[in-house]
C-alpha cells in the first residue's frame, strides 16, 4: 500500500490505464497530491491522440496540467520491458529505470511490475485506500469511488481495496 508521508509527493511514471481511470473515478487530484507525475511519450499520444483532444474532460485536463508542467514528458533510456501495450513498456521501463512508483491500473501489468521487476506499483483502488485511511478522503466517498470504477478495472485490482476501505473504522 502506498504510505502517505506529509510535504513529500514521490515521482512516479504514468501510464494512460492510471489516468483514465483516476479521472472516472473523480481521483487525478489525489494523484497529483501524492505523486510528481511523469509520462513517456508514448503515454502522451495515447491519451492526446482522439482529435481533437479539448473536447474530451480527461485529455483536457491531461494537457493543461503538461502544459502547466505538472505532468512531465520523460521517456526511459531503452524500453527494457517486453510484454503488455507500449504505453505500460514505456511506464514500466522508466519506473524500473528510475526507481520511480509505476501508476498502472491495468492488472497484469501492475502485478508484472511489482511481483517481476520489483516496483512500487500503483493502481486506482490502491490510491483510493491510501487516501482514505490517511484521513483525506471518508471510508463512504472511498467506497463510491470505488464502485464507480468497478466497470472498467479488474476484481483483482478491486476486492482487496474494498476490504481495506471496509476495514477503516468510521
Amino acid at each position: 500500500m502506498v504510505h502517505i508521508e506529509e510535504h513529500r509527493r514521490r515521482p512516479a511514471a504514468l501510464d494512460t490505464s492510471f489516468w483514465n481511470a483516476a479521472c472516472h473515478a473523480e481521483s487525478e487530484g489525489y494523484a497529483l497530491q501524492l505523486f510528481t507525475l511523469h509520462a513517456p511519450r508514448v503515454v502522451v499520444e495515447e491519451i492526446e491522440s482522439e482529435q481533437p483532444p479539448r473536447t474530451r474532460p480527461k485529455a483536457v485536463l491531461f494537457l493543461q496540467l503538461r502544459e502547466a508542467a505538472l505532468i512531465r514528458v520523460v521517456d526511459p533510456v531503452k524500453v527494457t520491458v517486453t510484454v503488455f501495450s507500449p504505453g505500460e513498456r514505456a511506464v514500466l521501463s522508466l519506473a524500473s529505470e528510475r526507481k520511480w512508483h509505476a501508476l498502472v491500473n491495468e492488472w497484469r501489468a501492475h502485478d508484472y511490475g511489482r511481483d517481476v521487476l520489483g516496483l512500487e506499483t500503483v493502481s486506482v483502488p490502491e490510491l483510493l485506500v491510501a487516501v482514505c485511511y490517511a484521513g483525506s478522503l471518508g471510508k463512504n466517498e472511498a467506497l463510491r469511488l470505488l464502485r464507480k470504477l468497478a466497470p472498467i478495472t479488474s476484481p483483482q485490482l478491486m476486492l482487496d481495496a474494498t476490504r481495506l476501505i471496509g476495514e477503516v473504522p468510521t
